[in-house]
């Protein structure tokens, strides 16, 4: 079965109105998706869960969010949240950006980006999954966290 997705930049110069009624003509077409990237325009979590409260069966998909611009733990709350606010249909897409954006918009060495992400996926299945998350890995030494709410969704 094929599925159609929409990918919206988050620097396009479109209306909160605008974007709302896109996203509702790609629900009533049957699109699958409707993912939200970031780089210096809009969060991807706050565009989706916009459109995550206007529609009622597109998928919700970050595509993607940068893993130097957040933590490990507020990834794994901002999309159980999402996920939440919007019955399940959350898609969580992580990526390394580029060393532009990273170490010029956010201040951040761009040090080892794929490490960096297999530790990211790492700590945030741990996360989701409800257990307690100690992890001491390259970048990140995490101890006694656990998230007090689950997403909907089993596996994100």
């Amino acid at each position: 079965m094929n599925q159609t997705a929409l990918q919206f930049s988050s620097r396009q110069g479109t209306t909160d109105a605008e974007m709302v009624s896109i996203a509702q003509l790609a629900e009533k077409l049957g699109y699958h998706t409707f993912f939200s990237g970031e780089s210096w325009g809009r969060d991807a979590f706050t565009v989706l869960t916009m459109i995550g409260c206007h529609t009622k069966t597109l998928r919700l998909g970050t595509g993607i969010v940068p893993v130097f611009s957040r933590t490990p733990a507020l990834i794994s709350q901002s999309i159980a949240s999402l996920d939440l606010i919007s019955q399940g249909r959350a898609t969580l897409g992580l990526g390394t950006s580029g060393r532009l954006v990273v170490e010029d918009w956010h201040g951040i060495p761009y040090h080892r980006p794929l490490a960096r992400t297999r530790e990211y996926i790492e700590i945030i299945r741990r996360a989701l999954s409800g257990v307690t998350v100690n992890y001491e890995g390259q970048f990140f030494n995490l101890r006694r966290f656990r998230m007090d709410t689950s997403p909907v969704q089993e596996r994100i």
